[in-house]
């Protein structure tokens, strides 16, 4: 068992995969130190995503490669990569780098000091700013003020 998961699907991410490694590998070291997985889902993408993603998991064995054998959609990539994962706590996140890696630890924070089942980022009015939403099995989701 790991101790993080951070599943990310993958659709003609080429452009971004490297960055995102990065920022990923950084932001999972800070909060879990080496124990972490990676797991890139390639969702049948026509461009070179998946040979860059073979590249980075030759390179790190924390990094897991999933190859679909062609596009089945976002939730789809999601899902095979949530069946495949092996840590307790798992975070997921969009390739795109739209959301920063980097507010993965605060996240997982809010989740432990929150006892809560699901984290998740909302923006608020400016694309800069986002507000950690924290909630606990059925309860509605709050705010969490302090972010």
């Amino acid at each position: 068992m790991t101790a993080l998961s951070i599943v990310v699907p993958c659709f003609n991410e080429e452009a971004c995969l490297g960055a995102l490694y990065e920022r990923l590998s950084k932001a999972a070291r800070k909060t879990a130190r080496n124990d972490y997985e990676i797991v890139l889902v390639n969702d049948g993408s026509r461009d070179s995503s998946w040979t860059i993603m073979q590249r980075l998991a030759a390179k790190d064995p924390r990094l897991v490669a999933i190859n679909l054998s062609r596009n089945h959609g976002h939730q789809l990539a999601l899902t095979a990569g949530l069946d495949l994962c092996r840590g307790d706590t798992i975070l997921i996140i969009d390739a795109d780098l739209q959301d920063p890696p980097e507010l993965l630890p605060q996240m997982l924070e809010t989740m432990r000091k929150e006892n809560a089942d699901v984290v998740y980022g909302v923006r608020n009015g400016v694309v800069e700013t986002r507000w950690p939403v924290a909630a606990r099995g059925r309860e509605a989701p709050e705010l969490i003020p302090d972010w």
